[in-house]
């Protein structure tokens, strides 16, 4: 089998022993952003003129509830509501006033908890609300809250960063960052949410060095150019936030909507050891200092939410970038739930504009307040850009069908049991005739649950008991804490497996009763399942069944206190009707979980995991069926890590340009083939070296690597079947300036012989190319008269045709990376044309034409001639000569051959040499 990165293929077969299948999936993100920022979702209609208004307050609660029935009808799971929009609060905040969205007055009391109202109603109907929060934005019109209430100019002036279309908490601050935190933590205590989401508003377009040349200058100690600084100063913040949910309510997921692309500049995205986004372009990165790979790679968010508002097909297309997070999310272990664009759906005509401001900016007229598109985040100018009425989805820039593609495109390229869509924005989606029925005749079918955050340790709180059901109630008793998904199953279905199926699933109840629709109240049975906070689901019980125990499975590969490098697979035993849980963990009580997935097959492949760094893991295998507590089996030990070159480690400089290069033992590999490229994509025009090898570490010789020069290098191990593909490195050789070339012939004064000029110098691995010039002037004018050529590195020889009798000047000079060399001392000789006089290297011995086309010339009249080539390890690669009577001068090529250094063996008349081939 042939391990290269995951393919349509791989994903497609493992998808089939998932016990649901891509096009209906049990456990998926349906999520809708829902905007209370200058009212743009809601509340649309109503704000509260005075406090305790019970007829606004319940027409803005009625609006609410209308939303949340269509997200129930669409059989989506999750609300992002937005909570505080411009340092104000949709909840009772101790720090700031209620918003003036939701109010007539910024600060007034509305008489009611928006946020509360949110969190009950959409838990009755089994929905999450994750908290959104601007963490930055304090006005989008300079002074626009100035006498109003916890005012940060009258409180706190010097954490204001003002621009020409707003002003934002300055990121730089600490106390700054201190209390960002704290007002989101009163939110994570003070309400039963389920998450905590920001969008892409950090640093506003247009930020100065003198806006923050002070702090800047103050408070670098890592001594960052300015950018990176101010990336920093995001990252801080956002790690400190997950640090504070995570001592709150671990399972409170922490997410975060960047700009669908990251960086297509491939320096930077080495520095993270990943391939740039493929498409697209990467404006966020230093236009607002954003860098979701930061916070991936440290660990500082839960799930990424991407907002790829392109179709597919399109130059920025979807399914390439949709593909690409896909794979990064996998590599250092969190979700990918992408963000899509329901703007389109409709050819609403645009708002009122002003035109442009002063500063040459677009504004608009949000609810009779003139707004910069400066001060809006990405999500929040889509919205801006369309008519608050909603027309007919026929006429739509494009059919609801390109979502429902893009939602199919998400489940084909997860790599991690994780799929998920979030729509923006909500008010589109729900108000576009028949696109709530589109997405639940075709993707949105059946329910789905949350996918569980599985990297988090939580303990089994086993079965539901004393299930009954009466008058259409569904109850049962279960534990503190949890949330439970119900399935309606007919009478006549297998239960051991219809859990498994998200035909069969009701939906998730935040109580321990459940009202069974009036279709669903006879000829079925009923089960519960226990489903944590972190989304983990536990086994089912049915109505009316006794509780028993399931067996545990035998481990089989990785075997116990074994090895496991590369690709390689997970593999169990069977039990009949089973699925499995596959646990990784760092320790042996499994507190430090790696992954836990759900599989109906009886082997898992490693390249669903994380990338693994270097040690000791342990695994296990969770039996689960219906009516049943999980069977558990062995905890096995295994040493893993990532199939790598070793040495050079990854981004070294100063090189050596003969290193020792080592790379993983490979279990079971019988060759390896090593490849070093200019280019990180190993074209056939930067290949430097590509040869096999037995061990798993090799020392270049002089004559492959030049200095001061960028490599890249990759290994591929073959163990049988198998092969296995290194992950990309590189390093940077040694930064020497190479010598001046010495000429070594013609020598100075010589007089030659011969059809052409053979011109060589001495040996310097430090050039990258030689520039070897001829004239007849020994100033080397007029230029156009130059006869020059360019010769490759570790070529110390070259040969110039078509030379008229006379005297000729020659020189050279050494190039490199940085530059080149001063031309060498002139050499001033005579060429004669003499087609009857044999050259010096035909007088005896043979010897070895170098370079693009290598070949051997014979040196005398034999009677018989073999001719064989080795590679650095010794080994013979092939046999190109096997003659009798070679004359003088008969040329054998050697042709075929990869780049690289070689030993040519010439056995003439009894007689051996060993000659040198770089080729």
């Amino acid at each position: 089998m042939k391990y290269i990165a995951k393919t349509a293929i791989v994903l497609f077969t493992f998808w089939l022993a998932i016990p649901t299948v891509a096009q209906t999936p049990k456990k998926e993100v349906r999520a809708f952003w829902l905007s209370t920022v200058w009212r743009l979702t809601w509340p649309k209609t109503t704000v509260i003129s005075n406090t305790g208004n019970a007829q606004e307050i319940q027409e803005q609660k009625d609006e609410l509830i209308m939303l949340l029935d269509s997200v129930k009808a669409a059989n989506a799971n999750t609300v992002y509501f937005q909570v505080r929009g411009r340092c104000d609060a949709m909840y009772k905040s101790s720090y700031e006033p209620w918003s003036s969205d939701l109010v007539a007055t910024r600060g007034m009391d509305p008489g009611y908890d928006p946020l509360l109202f949110a969190v009950e109603e959409a838990h009755k109907r089994g929905i999450e609300i994750h908290a959104w929060f601007n963490p930055y934005r304090y006005e989008s019109v300079l002074h626009q809250w100035d006498g109003t209430p916890q005012n940060y100019r009258e409180s706190h002036p010097e954490w204001l960063l003002d621009y020409s279309d707003g002003s934002i908490l300055n990121p730089a601050m600490p106390e700054v960052r201190d209390h960002i935190t704290a007002i989101i933590q009163e939110v994570v205590q003070n309400y039963d949410i389920d998450g905590v989401v920001f969008d892409d508003y950090f640093y506003m377009s247009g930020t100065t060095d003198d806006m923050d040349d002070e702090l800047y200058q103050q408070s670098n100690p890592d001594n960052l150019s300015r950018a990176d600084w101010r990336r920093q100063n995001v990252n801080k913040l956002i790690a400190q936030v997950y640090r504070m949910i995570q001592s709150e309510k671990p399972y409170v997921r922490f997410g975060i909507s960047p700009a669908g692309v990251w960086c297509t500049d491939a320096t930077i995205a080495e520095r993270y050891g990943v391939t740039p986004t493929p498409v697209g372009s990467d404006w966020a990165y230093d236009d607002i200092f954003c860098d979701p790979m930061a916070w991936i790679q440290e660990h500082s968010i839960d799930y990424i939410s991407p907002q790829i508002y392109w179709t597919i097909g399109s130059s920025s297309d979807y399914t390439l970038i949709a593909e690409w997070w896909s794979q990064i999310v996998r590599q250092f272990g969190c979700h990918f739930y992408s963000s899509h664009s329901a703007s389109d759906l409709s050819s609403a005509k645009m708002p009122s504009k002003y035109g442009k401001t002063t500063t040459g900016t677009l504004s608009f007229d949000l609810n009779g307040e003139k707004v910069s598109s400066k001060a809006l985040s990405p999500i929040e100018r889509k919205t801006a850009e369309e008519n608050e009425y909603i027309v007919d989805g026929a006429t739509a820039s494009f059919k609801g069908s390109e979502l429902v593609n893009q939602i199919k495109v998400n489940r084909t390229y997860d790599e991690t049991g994780a799929p998920g869509s979030v729509f923006y924005n909500m008010r589109k989606v729900t108000h576009t005739s028949g696109m709530l029925s589109l997405l639940r005749s075709d993707v949105y079918k059946y329910p789905a649950l949350i996918p569980a955050i599985s990297w988090k340790a939580t303990s089994d709180p086993g079965l539901v008991s004393n299930i009954a059901f009466t008058n259409g109630q569904l109850s049962w008793t279960g534990a503190e804490g949890m949330r439970y998904a119900v399935y309606a199953v007919p009478e006549n279905a297998a239960q051991t497996t219809a859990c498994r199926d998200a035909r069969y699933l009701l939906g998730l109840s935040y109580s321990t009763d459940y009202s069974i629709p009036t279709i669903y109240r006879t000829g079925y049975t009923y089960a519960v399942s226990i489903v944590d906070r972190y989304g983990n689901e536990y086994a089912p019980l049915f109505m009316g069944a006794t509780a028993g125990t399931n067996e545990a499975v035998t481990l089989n590969t990785p075997v116990n206190n074994g090895t496991a490098i590369g690709n390689y697979e997970f593999t169990w035993s069977s039990i009949a009707d089973a699925s499995y849980y596959i646990d990784i963990a760092r320790d042996d009580l499994f507190t430090d979980l790696i992954l836990s997935r759900e599989t109906t097959g009886t082997s898992f492949p490693s390249s669903y995991l994380p990338d693994l760094e270097k040690g000791t893991y342990y695994w296990r295998i969770r039996t689960r069926k219906a009516n049943c507590s999980d069977g558990i089996s062995a905890v096995y030990a295994f040493q893993s890590g990532p199939f790598e070159i070793e040495s050079p480690t990854k981004g070294a400089t100063e090189v050596s340009v003969t290193p020792s290069i080592t790379w993983t033992e490979y279990p079971d590999a019988t060759e390896y083939r090593l490849e070093i490229n200019k280019y990180d994509d190993f074209r056939s025009m930067g290949k430097v070296l590509d040869q096999r090898y037995s061990e798993n570490s090799i020392t270049l010789p002089e004559g492959v690597l030049v200095g001061n020069t960028k490599y890249y290098a990759r290994v591929t191990a073959y163990a049988g079947s198998t092969e296995s593909i290194s992950k990309t490195t590189n390093f940077t050789t040694e930064s020497k300036e190479p010598s001046i070339p010495v000429i070594l012939y013609p020598t100075q004064g010589a007089t030659v012989e011969a059809t052409s000029l053979q011109v060589r110098w001495a040996e310097e691995p430090f050039a990258s190319t030689f520039r070897i010039e001829l004239h007849t002037n020994d100033q080397f004018t007029p230029i156009r008269n130059v006869k020059r050529q360019t010769v490759n590195a570790f070529t110390y020889e070259t040969e110039f045709d078509n030379l008229t009798d006379g005297t000729w000047y020659l020189r050279a000079r050494s190039e490199y990376v940085g530059g080149e060399t001063e031309y060498c001392d002139t050499i001033s000789f005579t060429f004669k044309n003499s087609s009857g006089m044999e050259t010096l290297e035909k007088r005896g011995k043979c010897y070895v034409i170098q370079g693009e086309n290598p070949a051997l010339v014979v040196g005398n009249d034999a009677r018989h001639i073999t001719v064989d080539v080795a590679n650095l390890s010794g080994q013979i690669i092939g046999r190109f000569a096997d003659m009798e009577n070679p004359a003088a001068g008969d040329r054998i090529e050697l042709s075929g051959l990869v780049r690289g250094v070689y030993a040519v063996i010439v056995h003439i008349d009894g007689k051996r040499e060993i000659l040198k081939l770089i080729h």
